[in-house]
């Protein structure tokens, strides 16, 4: 209850916050939070694992390793940015490391030193989840608490909070999806003082779940989830129309001004980058955040360019901003790119629009 209460003055004050903008734009709060930490690129482990490469290529030209481990480094060296298949590596490794006297944070310590960032953080996510499940079968009451988790030295030396926060909402969902009664990753996820964490784990939560949560009507669906997990779902739930579709799809969110239009509208303007980052869609995107109506501009901005944090160049990013011809929006587009995907400084950004 502590925290549900915390989360809404949260909202509140920084939905005063933005009320009072006048020159200038309040959503980031760069002295309060540094820029999300950039987790090691591919190229990283591509310099690392090039041993094992060499080693691999000499004496095994055509067999796919067994070892997880090695089968890890080599999806990582064929496919860079790849992410879903790692979480198999992530539980498997999870596992590995169990044995006598080793307690399950122990086991995710080490399975973590392995993963790092391997996959863009799917081993990672992988991890945290066998982690969660093994915790339910030695006490069903178990629940993952981001606070704790994220906490642990083993995560803070590859993520900050708010991608860790978005793997443990993939690891809560793994333990109860929706029913009648309720969802209990997405309450788990609210419960979190900061509206940015709880976002981004209700983003992991409702990624987990794929199509699966999202029934037939993925506006219906939204629309009736939580608000500290609105934007999440529009993310997933309209990111797929294909930036082509979006201006038709605007029609369907709320009006401007009512409760959940910059949960739609983010959601939407994800859909500018999501299948295909080229500057012809993010100038495309730029348009469209520009045509809509001032209060729902800046969560625009955000869904726009949330993804290029983690999977978009700096050059994309630069001429996604460049885009812009307003100039507010141009900065505040440059703030969320230098911030990072899961940044908490954007925590007024994301509050404005999950608030309304």
């Amino acid at each position: 209850m502590r925290r549900a209460a915390a989360f809404v003055a949260s909202v509140a004050a920084m939905a005063s916050v933005a009320a009072a903008a006048s020159d200038a734009i309040p959503w980031l709060t760069p002295s309060g939070n540094e820029a999300e930490r950039q987790p090691p690129m591919p190229e990283h482990y591509a310099r690392i694992d090039a041993a094992w490469r060499k080693r691999w290529g000499e004496q095994n030209r055509r067999a796919r390793p067994t070892d997880t481990f090695d089968r890890l480094r080599l999806e990582q060296w064929n496919h860079p940015t790849c992410h879903s298949v790692a979480h198999a590596y992530g539980r498997d490794l999870f596992r590995k490391e169990a044995g006598a006297n080793r307690t399950i944070e122990d086991q995710l310590d080490a399975a973590l030193d392995i993963c790092g960032y391997r996959c863009t953080g799917g081993c990672l996510h992988g991890a945290v989840n066998a982690y969660a499940t093994a915790g339910r079968v030695k006490d069903p009451r178990f629940s993952p608490n981001i606070e704790r988790i994220c906490a642990r030295p083993a995560l803070t030396k590859i993520v900050d909070l708010g991608e860790c926060a978005h793997a443990v909402g993939h690891a809560l969902a793994l333990l109860g999806g929706p029913s009648r009664s309720g969802d209990p990753a997405l309450d788990a996820c609210g419960g979190a003082a900061d509206a940015s964490v709880a976002h981004y784990c209700s983003g992991g939560a409702i990624m987990e779940q794929g199509s699966r949560f999202f029934r037939s009507d993925a506006k219906k669906r939204c629309g009736a989830v939580r608000a500290s997990a609105r934007a999440a779902c529009f993310y997933f739930g309209l990111r797929n129309v294909g930036h082509s579709g979006v201006e038709r799809e605007v029609a369907g969110c709320a009006a401007p001004g009512a409760p959940g239009r910059g949960a739609c509208i983010y959601g939407l303007a994800s859909a500018f980058l999501k299948n295909h980052m080229s500057v012809t869609n993010a100038e495309a995107g730029a348009r469209f955040c520009e045509g809509l109506d001032e209060a729902s501009r800046p969560a625009c901005v955000d869904g726009l360019m949330f993804r290029t944090g983690k999977f978009g160049t700096a050059d994309l990013r630069r001429r996604a901003c460049a885009a812009f011809r307003d100039k507010d929006l141009a900065k505040l587009c440059r703030d969320v790119a230098a911030a990072g995907m899961y940044s908490l400084r954007k925590n007024a950004l994301v509050a404005s629009y999950v608030s309304g």
